[in-house]
């Protein structure tokens, strides 16, 4: 009986450390927010950032399927939506999701810090 019970304890220990090591990966990689999302699910397009601290994405698909998706997977905390785009407020990021001039859409994540002097003029009022 006290063999068995020392070899659960092995068992419960490897399984645990497994654990972690994949939630530690999933952390690291990026997983644990929507800009970790954003960068799996789509196209880095450098050179489309409206500012130094931005990073822009592009897709194929409609803006108002990227919003799906995107809200689909990470609840943001606020929403705006007006001719110029979707904006997704999150905890430390806004995105903004546009119509991309060759079709598609133009995603911009940037920390709420930058982010929300450079879209006041949108967003003046609705947050």
């Amino acid at each position: 009986m006290r063999h068995w019970r020392r070899w659960s304890w092995v068992v419960v220990a490897v399984l645990l450390a497994a654990g972690f090591a994949v939630g530690g990966r999933a952390v690291s990689a990026g997983d644990g927010s929507p800009r970790g999302y954003i960068a799996r699910h789509y196209t880095p397009a450098p050179g489309a950032e409206p500012g130094p601290r931005a990073v822009a994405y592009v897709t194929r698909l409609a803006p108002s399927t990227v919003t799906s998706d995107l809200t689909g997977a990470w609840r943001p905390a606020a929403r705006h939506v007006d001719p110029t785009g979707v904006y997704l407020r999150y905890s430390a990021d806004l995105v903004v999701i546009r119509p991309d001039a060759g079709g598609g859409a133009l995603i911009v994540v940037e920390a709420t810090s930058t982010a929300y002097p450079r879209y006041q003029a949108q967003l003046d009022g609705a947050w």
